[in-house]
């Protein structure tokens, strides 16, 4: 189980598992913000939800708040190391909480529910009237392959009750993301962030944590970052009708991405551009679902920037 530890530092601040970074940010791990159903030998049981801080060392005004959201096809994954695949290497949500930190932002890096541990959705807040969980078929090879890598047998994608796993699970961590957010805001003196200043980012299925958050679940935020896109879980048509309702948002696609990436991605533009929403597509040649922060990307209006670069921009514009 996570607890937090207070350590006492020689510059008089009490904060939990607290360690420095070449004096330019605080790194707090293990934060539990909350707690969560999950099956255990089909038994309902819940456990404990972590994430990691990550904050600048010395600011005055308090900071806004970033979210970083790991991937790995809702099956697998680590807040603090990249993801590994197809010869390539994602950079780790650890790191760009690190590169967020440098620049002055409070930067949060969570743990949520995946698919093994069968979580159990709350459904709080929303209803099904909200969701479109037919994508989810899409995910089949994807889930499959992974769970081969795992260990685990495959699902059947024809079975209700196996495809529920994965439905299930997208909710979840949705939820979890949510929570983590609302932990936060709640202790936004604590961390000395701005709880109206706060943007959601992440990779895979973790961009599809941030989006259902935003857009789905209509949490009020700055802005979403979405390193790889989707529209799973929550039917964005449904739930965001005009730009009013909905947040800016920051999108990247490899060239060569996953299927479901690649079918969603165009309904989903159509609709934003269709409501006129804030919304900034972005592609990174020669590239699968997986690159790294430096990798170069071509956006829509004819630039060449690093996926990093697009980031940090976009950050500045939402926050301020």
């Amino acid at each position: 189980m996570k607890t937090f530890s207070k350590l006492t530092l020689a510059c008089t601040i009490s904060i939990a598992g607290f360690s420095t970074q070449a004096a330019e940010i605080s790194q707090v791990q293990d934060i539990v913000y909350g707690e969560a159903a999950i099956t255990i030998n089909g038994e309902v049981q819940t456990r404990e939800l972590w994430m990691d801080a990550y904050l600048p060392a010395f600011t005055d005004e308090p900071a806004p708040a970033i979210f970083m959201t790991f991937g790995g096809s809702f099956h697998r994954g680590n807040p603090r190391q990249p993801y590994l695949m197809e010869g390539a290497q994602t950079t780790s949500m650890q790191e760009y909480c690190e590169k967020f930190a440098k620049r002055g932002y409070a930067c949060f890096n969570i743990d949520y529910r995946v698919a093994p541990e069968h979580p159990v959705p709350s459904y709080d807040g929303y209803n099904e009237d909200m969701l479109d969980m037919s994508p989810v078929l899409e995910l089949d090879g994807q889930v499959n392959l992974v769970r081969s890598i795992m260990g685990l047998p495959a699902l059947d994608f024809a079975n209700p009750d196996d495809v529920s796993v994965v439905e299930n699970t997208v909710l979840a961590g949705a939820e979890d993301l949510r929570t983590a957010v609302n932990f936060v805001r709640k202790n936004a003196e604590n961390y000395n962030i701005d709880p109206d200043k706060v943007v959601l980012g992440g990779f895979s299925a973790g961009a599809i944590n941030s989006l259902n958050v935003a857009h789905g679940m209509k949490v009020p935020v700055s802005g979403v970052m979405m390193l790889g896109t989707a529209e799973i879980g929550f039917d964005i048509k449904k739930t965001a009708k005009s730009a009013s309702d909905i947040s800016p948002i920051l999108m990247f696609q490899g060239q060569y991405d996953l299927p479901a990436t690649l079918t969603r991605t165009p309904i989903l533009l159509n609709h934003y551009n269709n409501i006129g929403a804030d919304f900034q597509y972005n592609w990174v040649p020669g590239a699968s679902h997986f690159y790294p922060s430096g990798a170069v990307s071509l956006g829509s209006d004819g630039t060449r920037f690093s996926v990093e670069e697009r980031m940090m921009t976009f950050i500045e514009r939402v926050v301020n």
